[in-house]
């Protein structure tokens, strides 16, 4: 008699070690696991892809089951006790019925589901099925007192996903060792160009190379070799901010090499593509898709030139800088110390994330250098220092009233490590 109650409780320990592993296995499957199954042939597979799609169902009636395990598991263990050792060993065998709950149904199950979650989620769903069907109306009955005291306490349903939750499983990826640093700043590139404009990457007017469209092919030749762009924005007769057109530099070696040198820019420039300021980057990035240039004309607010942005700086804030072979690297962010030297023409929203909070300003400035302008109401000068909440900055480089370079002192709790390298 005593071995038949035994032999019952390893085997209601058993039910709970798998419903364990059913709920580990359940609620680690990716979406990309789940819709994998949902397309495989194995009919089984296609079954847990069901219930992973139900998922408020199938955990209920998983915890609904575990708990019943457990609970009858103890009541029989206790029935035991007093029947064959007495009132007294009651507390003695809870506690080791809890400890063997706690490693073999709990802790070990659950370790080994994570690993194997979807193999378990395959080989579980016909018992599983069972269960859901069995159970579904107490599941509805403690669902439904579930659902009214959330809304009491003024609960609302989570979205089981948003890019906050992308973004942190990247970077506990990152700290798992699973995703490379490269790797997480690329994932957080891409979901920033729907956050930030063309006016955060976009070259200046100031810093613009253009040419004018009356040149001829043999002069814009010399002016395209001496400055190494591949694509060079073309004015028209009121001046620089008047851009009619785009030249390619393979165009300008094909009409020179054909004898066409004399001709005007005229004769073989390219219809430009003009965007506005505020166009978020993923439709930039849209844009360049669809037409056959690679560059774009950015206006301002009234419709003036503002500077150029071409797919690489969209690119870049995927992937960091990008050099071609001839080019030198420009300052972006360089680490010195207890410092940061950092581009006077670095985006705000750059700096933010590298001091880990926001920075209050105005919504029309969106470099570092307009952000010390800003707060500094004049020209800025070398030396100059100002202070936000986030850190001090010192002005170190200016040319012709504009900021080059700056040093940025974050502001450091005490015994905090030094910063790490942030350049790039």
């Amino acid at each position: 008699m005593l071995l038949s109650y035994v032999l019952l409780l390893v085997v209601i320990l058993s039910f709970s070690a798998l419903f364990s592993i059913a709920e580990t296995a359940y609620t680690s499957l990716s979406p990309l696991q789940v819709e994998k199954m949902k397309s495989d042939k194995n009919r089984f597979a296609r079954l847990s892809a069901k219930l992973a799609s139900n998922g408020e169902s199938l955990i209920g009636s998983i915890l609904v089951g575990n708990n019943i395990a457990n609970t009858v598991a103890g009541a029989l263990a206790t029935m035991l006790t007093i029947k064959y050792l007495g009132q007294g060993a009651v507390a003695y065998s809870t506690a080791i019925l809890t400890l063997v709950i706690l490693i073999f149904a709990e802790v070990t199950p659950k370790q080994i589901a994570l690993n194997h979650n979807e193999f378990f989620a395959v080989l579980l769903a016909p018992f599983l099925q069972v269960f859901v069907i069995i159970l579904k109306p107490v599941v509805a009955l403690v669902s439904f007192f579930g659902m009214f005291f959330n809304r009491l306490l003024g609960g609302k349903k989570a979205k089981p996903f948003s890019l906050d939750s992308i973004l942190h499983m990247v970077k506990l990826a990152e700290a798992s060792g699973t995703v490379q640093q490269y790797e997480k700043e690329a994932v957080t590139g891409l979901f920033r160009l729907a956050d930030h404009t063309v006016q955060s990457v976009l070259t200046h007017r100031k810093d613009v190379f253009s040419l004018d469209a009356s040149m001829s092919i043999h002069e814009a030749l010399a002016e395209v070799a001496a400055q190494s762009f591949t694509r060079i924005p073309v004015y028209g007769e009121r001046g620089c901010e008047e851009i009619i057109g785009v030249v390619l530099e393979n165009d300008l070696i094909k009409a020179y090499l054909h004898g066409d040198g004399d001709k005007s820019l005229h004769s073989i420039m390219k219809n430009p593509i003009y965007v506005p300021s505020s166009l978020p980057l993923k439709e930039l990035l849209a844009v360049f898709h669809r037409e056959s240039l690679n560059i774009a004309i950015v206006l301002d607010e009234y419709g003036g030139l503002a500077g150029v942005a071409s797919r690489e700086d969209v690119l870049e804030e995927i992937l960091g800088e990008l050099y071609d072979e001839d080019e030198n690297p420009e300052l972006v962010m360089e680490s010195l110390g207890d410092a940061l030297r950092l581009s006077g023409d670095l985006p705000i929203y750059r700096l933010e994330e590298v001091a880990g909070e926001r920075i209050t300003h105005d919504k029309h400035i969106f470099t570092v250098a307009g952000l010390l302008a800003e707060k500094l109401e004049r020209i800025a000068e070398v030396n100059d220092e100002v202070i936000f909440d986030v850190g001090k900055f010192i002005v170190e480089q200016v040319t012709e009233n504009r900021i080059e370079s700056l040093l940025f002192y974050p502001k450091r709790e005490e015994n905090t490590p030094l910063l790490e390298d942030f350049s790039e």
